[in-house]
């Protein structure tokens, strides 16, 4: 009988129903990535996301099983006379739920002794926390467990990383498995050396695609989507010639010739290529499906919960045709004119002269191309103003040729003189001041 190590929760009222697949290996979304450098990348790796709470009631996982009729399971249940339970029809099988732990074992107990081909999700009590061990070479598992033996570590497995680019000959990283909360970051840095060579620790995160998409859950027992190996018990499928009875790394089609190799086909789609191929049909259709769902009304819900009591959802922004139609800014210097403006507006009912800020707090702006209609006439040029009121269509009030010449001989001739930015930016405004306003100082 296989060891019921790698199905926590069994070993205790299963000890003789086989919890063990026989090619149990790495996860093929854990053989394809590698840990976050965090030197390389300069960003600290994430934090694995807590667990939510089960509000003292624990969730039975379902079991979905592929190859029995619905009639099978009412005679099981019947038997087991178990009447807490629900069924739900799915493309692949059915979706057995029960509401209590010890029908849980019984139900997988029957399904094992009758070889029905079934398959679990990840217990939230059952999840391990990885974590990934760098630095080290190539060395059997077991003399590994040895070594962090030695100082403290004990994890429930290890694992091999699949390392693409190799930084020398033996370069090996490692995942160990640790149960929840039984292990923290802290204590594994604290772990500098294992037999003498220098290790780094980090958390394990997995790395998105081409596409920017996540990595998705494929089986490397049945190469079906959304569940790991270590909870199927559906038979063994090839991912290259989609045939039962051996392994992928067997399968003739690795052959360096063609004399013996066979032809490509996918288990899931019946396609001429490897299951795990990422331009399989069923994986974009898994991977559509699986948007939806996190899309979903529960979703939608759970957003709103997440809103203020008197918050309401954003609307979402106006559509713009052109970009004349974004609306302006305002500028720190348009703040500036609307309040001298606002002061001389004052000045003219009550008879009193505004006084100007200071030459330090008055930047230099430029004049607006398209300046609001205004009632009030221009005090800062009196002609111009009476020039307008008579004229409507004269020319906007513009220095003339004469007076640009003397602006511009008169602010080189300043700007020589100084000796700082500060400088510098008290003689622009005082010329503004002056040339603008007629403030001569």
């Amino acid at each position: 009988s296989g060891s019921s190590s790698d199905f926590p929760g069994f070993s205790e009222t299963l000890p003789n129903c086989h919890t063990q697949n026989k090619f149990d290996g790495l996860n093929s979304d854990e053989s394809l990535d590698s840990p976050m450098d965090e030197e390389s990348t300069g960003r600290t790796s994430r934090k694995p996301t807590s667990e939510k709470k089960n509000n003292g009631a624990d969730k039975v996982t379902p079991i979905t099983i592929t190859n029995v009729e619905r009639s099978y399971l009412f005679e099981m249940m019947k038997s087991l006379k178990i009447n807490d339970y629900s069924i739900q029809f799915m493309s692949i099988g059915l979706k057995l739920k029960v509401t209590k732990k010890e029908h849980f074992e019984q139900t997988i107990r029957i399904l094992q002794n009758d070889h029905k081909q079934f398959f679990l999700y990840q217990p939230t009590e059952d999840k391990l926390n990885k974590f990934v061990l760098t630095g080290l070479y190539k060395m059997p598992i077991e003399d590994l467990k040895g070594y962090l033996a030695e100082v403290n570590v004990l994890p429930v497995d290890i694992k091999m990383m699949n390392m693409q680019n190799l930084r020398y000959s033996d370069h090996a990283n490692y995942i160990l498995y640790f149960t929840k909360d039984s292990m923290a970051m802290n204590h594994l840095k604290t772990v500098r050396y294992i037999n003498r060579v220098c290790v780094k620790w980090q958390y394990f995160t997995r790395k998105a695609n081409k596409n920017n998409e996540s990595r998705i859950l494929q089986c490397t027992r049945c190469n079906m989507f959304g569940h790991m190996s270590r909870f199927c018990f559906r038979q063994q499928s090839c991912a290259s010639c989609g045939s039962s009875g051996h392994t992928t790394e067997v399968c003739a089609s690795f052959a360096p010739t063609g004399s013996n190799s066979t032809v490509l086909k996918c288990i899931n789609c019946l396609g001429a290529h490897n299951a795990r191929d990422p331009a399989c049909p069923k994986r974009g259709e898994y991977i559509a499906l699986r948007s939806r769902l996190n899309k979903g009304p529960k979703n939608q819900i759970q957003r709103s919960r997440n809103l203020q009591p008197n918050q309401e959802p954003s609307s979402p922004p106006p559509q713009l045709t052109s970009v004349e139609e974004f609306p302006t800014l305002r500028t720190p210097a348009q703040d500036h004119l609307r309040a001298f403006q606002k002061s001389l507006g004052q000045s003219q009912q009550t008879g009193n002269h505004p006084v100007p800020p200071p030459s330090g707090q008055y930047p230099h702006f430029p004049k607006p191309a398209h300046p609001p209609p205004s009632s009030q006439p221009d005090l800062c040029n009196p002609v111009n103003s009476s020039t307008s009121s008579q004229n409507p269509s004269a020319p906007e009030d513009l220095f003339n040729a004469d007076e640009l010449i003397a602006l511009t001989k008169e602010m080189i001739r300043e700007l020589r003189k100084c000796r700082t930015k500060s400088d510098q930016f008290d003689t622009l405004a005082r010329l503004t001041m002056k040339y603008l306003f007629n403030n001569v100082k």
